[in-house]
C-alpha cells in the first residue's frame, strides 16, 4: 500500500506541476486536492475520492499496468496479505468477509455448518485441529459425507450467491500421493 501511495502522489505531484487543470489548495491540515476537489490527498498520506464509489483511476483502453501494493480490499472483500486469520473458537458459522486465508486455531475442534461471507468470495481454510464440515444439511455443498479435516489438511470454497458455499478443494496431508 505504501508503494501505491507513494506512487499515487508522485503522480499527482508530477500533475500539479505540468498541469493548469489540476489545483492544489492547503489548509492548516495540509490536505491537497486534485480534479475540482473530486480527490484529497490527506496529510497522512492517504488519497481519497470525496464521494464514495464514484471514480475510476484509469479506463477502458487507458489501464494501469501495474499496482503494487501490500493489501487491497475489493468489494468489502480483503485480498491478501498472504497472512491466515484465525476463525473465532467454537464458531459453527465463522464471519469469513475480512479476508480470504484462515486457519481454525489449535484447540478449536467444531463442526462448521456455514460460513458469513460476501458473494463471489473464495477462502481457503486450514485446519489446525480437527474440523467437521456439515456437507449433508447445510448451506455447504461438498458430497454426501461430513468432511473431517485434522491438523496440517486445508479446504477451498466459493460462493456465487453469498449463502450457498461450494468445495472446491480439499487436502488431506495423511494420505501419500506418490
Amino acid at each position: 500500500m505504501k508503494r501505491l501511495t507513494t506512487f499515487l502522489l508522485f503522480t499527482a505531484l508530477v500533475v500539479f506541476a505540468v498541469s493548469p487543470v489540476f489545483a492544489v489548495s492547503k489548509a492548516s491540515t495540509d490536505t491537497g486536492y486534485l480534479g475540482n476537489d473530486q480527490w484529497a490527498l490527506q496529510s497522512d498520506g492517504d488519497m481519497v475520492p470525496l464521494t464514495d464509489s464514484s471514480y475510476d483511476l484509469g479506463e477502458s483502453g487507458g489501464e494501469i499496468a501495474n499496482i503494487y501494493a501490500d493489501a487491497v480490499t475489493v468489494g468489502g472483500v480483503a485480498i491478501g496479505p498472504a497472512t491466515a486469520a484465525t476463525i473465532t473458537a467454537g464458531a459453527t458459522t465463522p464471519t469469513v468477509s475480512s479476508g480470504s486465508l484462515f486457519k481454525t486455531g489449535t484447540g478449536n475442534k467444531v463442526t462448521i455448518d456455514n460460513f458469513t461471507g460476501t458473494t463471489g468470495q473464495t477462502i481457503i481454510i486450514e485446519s489446525d485441529d480437527e474440523v467437521t464440515y456439515d456437507v449433508t444439511s447445510s448451506n455447504l455443498k461438498g458430497g454426501t459425507t461430513d468432511l473431517v479435516t485434522v491438523d496440517g489438511d486445508a479446504t477451498g470454497w466459493y460462493t456465487i450467491d453469498g449463502t450457498n458455499w461450494i468445495l472446491m478443494f480439499f487436502t488431506d496431508q495423511s494420505d501419500d500421493l506418490s
